[in-house]
Formats: structure tokens, C-alpha cells, sequence
């Protein structure tokens, strides 16, 4: 992940959207998130939750339409329908963290890795 400078070249905080408000995301990713100043929890993507204090989207398109000011994606989603989100965050030219397993077969995530890499 590259790291986040200000206009000032300083240092602030990843400018992150989290996708995935379940069981896993608010017992490990939320707490963990929140407790390290490197990362702002900017918003979240939930059909069915919401993370108190963030805006929440009902879906990845929603967000990245929405002009919030973001510099990553967390997917923590199943990684069946992961691959397509990430393609989408990538393509909005976002820094992106999948939880493990990063994808659904080891041919999805090559496909992710490269289109990271023409990415930049």
C-alpha cells in the first residue's frame, strides 16, 4: 500500500472505506482500524450494517460515485464475489487489502495483481 502524504508532504492518516460491516469486520477490522492513527476510517459499504460515526454505502458503486475522498479499500467479504469489487476499486485507482483468502481461486488474484500493476 503506498503511503498517504498531505499537500504538505507530511504524513496523514490512509484515507480508508471498509466493505464488509459483518461478524468478522466489527470483532477484528473496525477495532484494529480505528486503534491505528496510520489509517481513518473514512466510510463503509453495508447492505445490512453500518459502523457508527462513518457514512455507509449500500454497495462499492455507491461510494466510489459519491466523491468521498479515499486513498484505500478493505474488502472483508467473501472472497466469491470479492474479485469484481476489487477490479472496481482498482480501476478508481485505490490501494486495495483482501482479507485471506484474497480470492476465490489463485487465477483470480493473478488477474487482481496484474491489474494492480498496470494500475500503478
Amino acid at each position: 500500500m503506498t503511503e498517504a502524504r498531505s499537500h504538505t508532504g507530511g504524513r496523514r492518516p490512509i484515507r480508508l472505506a471498509l466493505v464488509g460491516v459483518g461478524k468478522i469486520g466489527r470483532a477484528q477490522h473496525i477495532p484494529a482500524l480505528l486503534a491505528d492513527s496510520s489509517y481513518a476510517l473514512t466510510a463503509a459499504v453495508s447492505r445490512h450494517g453500518a459502523v457508527e460515526g462513518i457514512e455507509t454505502f449500500p454497495d462499492l458503486d455507491s461510494l466510489l460515485r459519491s466523491g468521498v475522498a479515499l486513498d484505500a479499500v478493505s474488502f472483508c467479504t467473501p472472497p466469491q464475489g470479492r474479485h469484481a469489487l476489487a477490479c472496481a476499486a482498482i480501476e478508481a485507482r485505490l490501494d486495495v487489502m483482501l482479507v485471506k483468502p484474497p480470492g476465490a481461486s489463485v487465477a483470480g488474484v493473478l488477474v487482481l495483481e496484474q491489474r494492480a500493476q498496470r494500475a500503478g
